[in-house]
């Protein structure tokens, strides 16, 4: 439940280029509490932290295009898994609702790459992060950008769950080890299971190439389900059990 509180203007982060405003600030469960987080550049995230606690895992959510932060929060329900499991979670916001995720969506070119290193960066002053526990969880183009991201920032994110995703062609991943979870529809055929003409008429690769597209030791588990475009309602509560058990320092 969120209830709006007095914005609390700006707070210094790491650097003088770098600040937020927090705004909609909101208690919830164990003394939790959900900010709207303002980055210097004018873009933003939502993050619900937990109350008083040491360093703890961070889960990063990236939005389907189209929608928005705040939807993620609503249909993933990760904000109260965090309070009854000790984490806390980062809802990112793409400009004009897309990712650049490496060819779709939206002829975004955004530096999305830069937006997560600012998010990470300005959530660990916020609150205590376990730099080796910080994960993914992304949905149809969200989930494209979760693939790029822990493609392309190799040791910062210890595993991703992509649900109705893609690794797209142009993101370079041949030497990263990448662990992932991937859920994804039979009757997809916004980003179909298995590669052809999709969303925006983008050509995607079929989930079956996958494996073969990235560094050596990469772990991929690819869930299918029947279903067509759409982020399962029970897929968060899996999603969170399997990174859990995830680290960088392993």
């Amino acid at each position: 439940m969120r209830r709006n509180l007095v914005a609390l203007g700006a707070v210094a982060v790491l650097t003088a280029t770098l600040f937020v405003t927090m705004s909609s600030l909101a208690s919830a469960g164990r003394g939790s509490i959900t900010s709207s987080v303002d980055l210097a550049d004018g873009r933003s995230f939502i993050l619900h932290r937990l109350g008083h606690h040491g360093p703890s895992p961070l889960v990063i959510v990236l939005h389907m295009a189209g929608y928005t932060a705040q939807f993620m929060e609503g249909e993933t329900g990760l904000s109260d898994m965090g309070d009854r499991s000790g984490f806390s979670v980062a809802y990112g916001q793409g400009v004009d609702k897309f990712w650049n995720a490496g060819g779709c969506c939206g002829g975004d070119t955004s530096d999305d790459l830069g937006y997560l290193r600012a998010l990470i960066a300005t959530a660990s002053h916020l609150t205590p992060v376990d730099r080796h526990r910080i994960y993914l969880i992304g949905a149809s183009n969200g989930g494209m950008m979760a693939y790029r991201a822990i493609c392309e920032m190799p040791g910062v994110f210890a595993a991703a769950g992509i649900v109705s995703g893609a690794l797209l062609r142009g993101v370079h991943c041949d030497n990263t080890r990448v662990t992932v979870y991937e859920i994804h529809g039979t009757a997809d055929t916004t980003v179909p299971l298995d590669g052809g003409i999709g969303f925006q008429g983008v050509n995607f690769p079929a989930q079956s190439t996958d494996l073969s597209r990235v560094g050596k030791g990469s772990f991929i588990h690819l869930q299918k389900y029947r279903g067509g475009h759409s982020y399962p309602p029970w897929a968060t509560s899996i999603l969170v059990k399997w990174l859990a058990g995830y680290s960088t320092a392993a």
